[in-house]
């Protein structure tokens, strides 16, 4: 839609005169044009005007879905508040949404750029329950647990991932072998270049 397009453009100006224009004659937006308004706000960085449209849609006859609570949840944790997107995350299933690996993947990148490592890989293992995991689930983690020094970690994680049958992909190794160099280790880093071969 047009205003999906403004809000990618990261005008939101445009956006929302075509939101009360829609009004003003009578056309009701759906949720997807709530879903690309929120969106368009949290990469604008106005959370809480995102917040603001979100608590409002259920007033608007809507109910938001697994991407409205994708995008309002990565919104809160790319602004650094995990604890108000761990409450949105606990509220889905209250509202017949179960979590999905966007979800998740969302919540687990915040957590990893927060330095709550035990967290995310507590998602992660939510996430191998639930069998949701994805090679993007393995690399925001891989990339995490080595961008807060535990490298140890982060190759225990690509052990699991193949043995969950999940093959490391160019980034996986891109992300192994730049943290080696950064952490000195250059031989361990030329071994994982000579794998990804």
């Amino acid at each position: 839609s047009l205003i999906s397009g403004f809000c990618k453009q990261g005008n939101m100006e445009k956006a929302f005169l075509l939101h009360d224009e829609m009004f003003q004659k009578g056309i009701f937006p759906n949720i997807v044009t709530y879903n690309a308004l929120i969106g368009g706000l949290c990469k604008s960085g106005d959370i809480e005007k995102s917040r603001e449209l979100f608590d409002g849609i259920s007033g608007e006859g809507l109910m938001p879905n697994c991407v409205t609570y994708a995008t309002i949840i990565d919104g809160y944790c790319k602004s650094g508040n995990l604890c108000e997107a761990f409450n949105l995350f606990n509220e889905m299933p209250a509202r017949g949404l179960q979590p999905d690996s966007f979800v998740y993947n969302a919540l687990a990148n915040g957590c990893c750029k927060e330095g709550e490592t035990e967290k995310a890989l507590l998602l992660f293992h939510e996430m191998i329950q639930k069998g949701i995991a994805s090679i993007v689930t393995f690399n925001t983690l891989i990339d995490g647990l080595c961008k807060w020094g535990k490298l140890t970690k982060a190759i225990d994680l690509v052990n699991e991932m193949t043995d969950k049958k999940i093959t490391p992909n160019h980034i996986t190794f891109t992300i192994l072998i730049d943290y080696h160099c950064k952490a000195g280790m250059i031989k361990e880093a030329e071994e994982l270049f000579i794998d990804m071969q």
